[in-house]
């Protein structure tokens, strides 16, 4: 699945000029740096969980609820390790105006894939109750600074982040990342903030 996206993205970049001797050094360049979890991870900072491949959280172990306008919150590091906190938003069946946010706590463990010398995906571990595995997490594609694409190699689902939480009906490819959601695997994108209830305030 990643590799959909990594030659999609290739193809991109040669478009945009490349077009010089040795040009695959600039263009591995571009790969990594569009790779390395660690840039992502490097501080504090919110995401917002825009659009993804998947109805029901991944991450968790039964999540009763459809994932609807969901954010992770990236605390400080700690050696190879990042505490998040993710969290959506659960409606009552019986009384839609009953509106609460789920959280889960996890660890994010730095990982690498053979062939690579930095970082590139993390495992996953659940935190809340007892330390358990969630899966990993591939970083598909990122610009380190306001998106990134990610693939749970679980359950076989993408997801998008971004930093800035997406205008009112216009939660749709928000982002450079958002672009190529809907190739990273033959999935159906749901689009997690095109709900009211996102800019809503909670009771």
């Amino acid at each position: 699945m990643a590799w959909t996206v990594n030659v999609a993205f290739i193809f991109l970049v040669l478009r945009l000029t490349l077009a010089v001797e040795n040009f695959t050094i600039p263009l591995g360049h571009i790969h990594n740096y569009t790779q390395m979890i660690n840039n992502l991870l490097r501080v504090p900072k919110t995401f917002y969980v825009v659009g993804g491949t998947f109805e029901k959280d991944p991450l968790m172990d039964i999540s009763p609820y459809p994932f609807k306008c969901g954010e992770v919150e990236i605390k400080q590091r700690i050696g190879n390790k990042v505490p998040i906190e993710r969290s959506f938003l659960e409606i009552a069946d019986k009384d839609p105006k009953k509106r609460q946010r789920l959280t889960d706590k996890y660890d994010l463990e730095d990982q690498k894939s053979p062939g690579y010398n930095y970082s590139n995906f993390v495992d996953v571990y659940r935190t809340r109750s007892h330390r358990e595995f969630a899966g990993s997490m591939y970083l598909l594609l990122s610009d380190s600074l306001t998106c990134a694409l990610f693939y749970n190699n679980r359950y076989y689902d993408c997801e998008l982040w971004v930093t800035d939480k997406p205008a009112r009906e216009k939660a749709t490819n928000v982002s450079f990342c958002g672009a190529f959601v809907t190739t990273c695997n033959d999935k159906t994108v749901q689009w997690y903030y095109n709900y009211d209830d996102c800019y809503k305030p909670l009771k």
